[in-house]
């Protein structure tokens, strides 16, 4: 495999992640300054702390990528437990994990678009998970997009 192939694409899976991330530490940063009620908070700091985990999770996914895809010569697997060394394997849980964050994200943008708004910290709580999601989907665009084109990149080569 041609590893100069595949770098920039998981430098930008790298990125992806990174903002997606930001954006959750964004909110979980503003969040005790925005007056809610308990349970409208208590739901974004799970939300937020469910797509932390789905975002380790990630990470973790893509450090394994780059093992299968050859990044690493000479170095030791980043996890030697890994017994299938098919790239889409991994890249199909860097994505299962991926739309799990954001089936997770939209809901939370849909619940808090469906609570009323009478108080100023509901309106404010909205635009912040709402401005925060709306980067986070960009992320997950470009995510999916590099996912893809590794994908067809090894297609292309013969590993698909």
């Amino acid at each position: 495999m041609n590893i100069d192939k595949f770098e920039t694409q998981v430098a930008v899976l790298h990125e992806a992640a990174g903002e997606m991330g930001g954006n959750i530490a964004f909110i979980e940063k503003e969040l005790p300054g925005i007056d809610l009620p308990n349970e409208e908070r208590e739901h974004i700091a799970e939300a937020c702390s469910y797509f932390k985990n789905e975002l380790y999770d990630v990470r973790t996914e893509i450090r394994n990528l780059e093992d299968k895809l050859g990044m690493h010569p000479g170095e030791e697997p980043y996890d030697p437990d890994i017994v299938n060394p098919d790239p889409r394997v991994t890249m199909e849980f860097i994505e299962d994990a991926l739309r799990s964050g954001i089936a997770c994200m939209r809901g939370l943008v849909s619940r808090l678009e469906r609570a009323p708004h009478g108080t100023r910290g509901m309106s404010l709580a909205l635009v912040l998970v709402m401005e925060s999601a709306t980067n986070i989907f960009e992320a997950y665009f470009k995510a999916n997009t590099a996912l893809n084109k590794i994908r067809a990149h090894l297609v292309g080569n013969g590993a698909g």
